[in-house]
Formats: structure tokens, C-alpha cells, sequence
């Protein structure tokens, strides 16, 4: 995944280090439709759809659009999505940047080309857990910004090839780190894993 070319300037550092790693808790309240002081209720659905499904109260674990949400529980353990505004479920995990030395965008790329080795690292026997001491612990390969940056927009223009050579296209293509995008993109992948595609 990381050029050559960047090699040099890479530091290694666990994901503890660069990101507030934080288990979500079922709340105690979820309701259908929205209540007096009700925020969204992020759950599994409400990340691959344009809208929550359901309600809840404010709780500690709210998530925004700035963090990066990983499913623990179950098959898919290990995917990383883009946090939308909301209390997580209790089937995430949150994380939250605290160190200015990674981009959120390719910490995003990085965790997903990342996701075989989540999978195969699953704890737990009847339902498949994600491994969370492995997830801190792991280094991630932490290049200048700039490159971080550079080593993100390639991902955006490599996927856009495979969408030009595959003649998949929507009215409004745009980068991968544009929300637009982002649903779309998790869209697919869910349709294709449920289809038994990957």
C-alpha cells in the first residue's frame, strides 16, 4: 500500500498513540422515532443508509463526522466506516483523533486495506469479535502529512480507475473522502459482500 518512494520518512506508531479507541455501550433508551432531546442512534444500518434509523439520548459515546467507527461484533468485525453524527452502538468502536500526526483519511485507507488481517484475528467462538488489544497495538505506518495526504488522494484516483474500467459510474462521482462518496462506496461493498462477491 505505501510507495517506495515514502519509505523513508515513515515512523511506526500504535493506534493507541493517534486515536481515542473507545467501546461503545448500548443505551439504555432506543425509540423508532425521534423524541424531546432524542440524537441519532447510529447502528450497523444507519452508517450504509443516508439517515438513522432510530433515536436515543445523549450518551458518552457520540460520535461525529471527524472519527473513524469499526464494527467489533460479527462477521464484518474489522470495517471501518466515517463516524456520522450520533450515539454509536454498542456493536463499535470509536476512534477519536488526538494526535495531529495522522490524517484521519489515510488512517481510513490504511485500516481498510487492513481488514483480511482483522478478520483473521477474530476472538471468540459462536459470534467473532474483533481483536481490540491487537487494534491498539497495531502500527500504523505514519508518514509526513503531506505524503499521508498524497498516499490518501492515490487511493481516491486508483479507485476511480477500477470505477472507469469496471463502466460503473453515478451522476455525482466524487473524491473518496466526500460524503457523497463515502455512502456510496460503503453501499457497494455491503451489496457485494452480501451477494457473496468478497
Amino acid at each position: 500500500m505505501v510507495d517506495n518512494v515514502y519509505k523513508e520518512s515513515i515512523r511506526e506508531i500504535p493506534l493507541a498513540e493517534l486515536v481515542w479507541v473507545r467501546s461503545a455501550r448500548r443505551p439504555e433508551r432506543v425509540e423508532e422515532y425521534p423524541f424531546n432531546g432524542s440524537v441519532p442512534y447510529i447502528d450497523i444500518k444507519a452508517l450504509e443508509t443516508a439517515s438513522p434509523c432510530r433515536y436515543t439520548e445523549a450518551s458518552n459515546f457520540i460520535m461525529s463526522k471527524q472519527d473513524l467507527v469499526m464494527v467489533k461484533d460479527g462477521h464484518r468485525s474489522g470495517k471501518v466506516f466515517h463516524g456520522k453524527e450520533g450515539v454509536a452502538a454498542s456493536t463499535f468502536i470509536i476512534l477519536s483523533q488526538v494526535s495531529n500526526d495522522i490524517s484521519l483519511d489515510y488512517l481510513y485507507c490504511y485500516l481498510a486495506y487492513c481488514y483480511d488481517d482483522f478478520q483473521n484475528r477474530k476472538r471468540g467462538t459462536a459470534v467473532g469479535h474483533l481483536d481490540v488489544r491487537y487494534l491498539k497495538d497495531l502500527l500504523i505506518p505514519v508518514p509526513d502529512i503531506d505524503i499521508q495526504r498524497d498516499i490518501a488522494e492515490k487511493y481516491h484516483e486508483e479507485f476511480k480507475d477500477v470505477f472507469d474500467k469496471t463502466n460503473f459510474s453515478y451522476s455525482l462521482y466524487t473524491k473518496t473522502v466526500d460524503e457523497y462518496h463515502k455512502k456510496h462506496v460503503e453501499d457497494m461493498f455491503f451489496k457485494m459482500y452480501e451477494n457473496k462477491y468478497i
